[in-house]
């Protein structure tokens, strides 16, 4: 199971954003070798270029059963998902492709692949 974590969350024009740099120039995989792919390993840092698909934000006073985020896919339509927690989800915009340089790392707490957003560029 591979999560995503983004990381400081800083306040732009009263609004807040995910403190995170440009994408990098790391090697492009697709979402599904991604997903699948028992050849990426721990420590890899790679690209993704993904469109947003969904943007979930739990408000204060609901209890959820997921954490805040988007779901990414290769395209619009796709059936094949992925959830990528986020701290401030609104950040990015449904129906928009980004490129995200992630890094992937093994959590020995939980005992499964995590992924970490070092970066983000929108592509259109």
């Amino acid at each position: 199971m591979l999560t995503a974590l983004l990381a400081a969350c800083a306040t732009v024009s009263g609004r807040k954003r995910a403190d995170l740099s440009q994408a990098g120039n790391y090697p492009q995989v697709t979402l599904q070798q991604l997903i699948e792919s028992s050849s990426i390993q721990a420590r890899d840092t790679l690209n993704i270029e993904v469109v947003v698909i969904e943007i979930f934000k739990c408000d204060d006073t609901t209890v959820c059963n997921r954490e805040d985020g988007i779901t990414v896919a290769e395209s619009a339509g796709d059936e094949q998902t992925l959830q990528i927690p986020a701290v401030e989800p609104y950040q990015f915009e449904r129906n928009r492709e980004y490129r995200f340089s992630i890094e992937i790392y093994y959590d020995e707490p939980t005992n499964s692949s995590e992924l970490r957003i070092l970066g983000y560029s929108l592509l259109q």
